[in-house]
């Protein structure tokens, strides 16, 4: 993650500024990162949120936090397969509002990544099962603009 943000702080315009926050557990942070974020949309900022595993998981929570807010893009990449948002909360299924302007979500069934075999689609978007390679840790990537 640390080296996406450094590659999209170097080829994105003067104003945008990508950063890595969550450590390997963003859930210990959640709080404080979805607080920030809020703070920021309400100063009309645009926020770009990117997570990885349980940075995945966040991403996709803080999206339904947001709600009263648009959000620009979301990408969650290979959510964990034991934790869900959905109302009805089934292992593996998230749901993603009409507040996001536009979801890219990647998913493994395969290692690295795991997966339970299960179905990832959530009704409102949908996170497709794609290949991806294996990311260093679990930290989540905002941009905020």
């Amino acid at each position: 993650m640390d080296s996406l943000a450094a590659e999209l702080n170097r080829v994105t315009p003067v104003g945008c500024h990508f950063t890595v926050r969550g450590g390997n557990d963003p859930r210990l942070e959640d709080a404080t990162i979805t607080s920030d974020l809020m703070s920021a949309l309400g100063k009309g900022a645009t926020v770009i949120y990117i997570g990885h595993s349980l940075g995945a998981d966040s991403a996709l929570r803080f999206a339904q936090a947001a709600r009263n807010f648009k959000l620009a893009l979301v990408c969650p990449v290979d959510p964990v397969s034991w934790d869900s948002n959905a109302q009805q909360a089934v292992p593996g299924r998230w749901e993603v509002g009409s507040n996001v302007a536009r979801l890219i979500g990647y998913r493994t069934n395969t290692f690295p990544g795991g997966g339970s075999g299960g179905s990832h689609s959530p009704p409102c978007s949908t996170i497709e099962p794609v290949r991806t390679s294996r990311l260093d840790d679990q930290r989540s990537l905002m941009l905020l603009r």
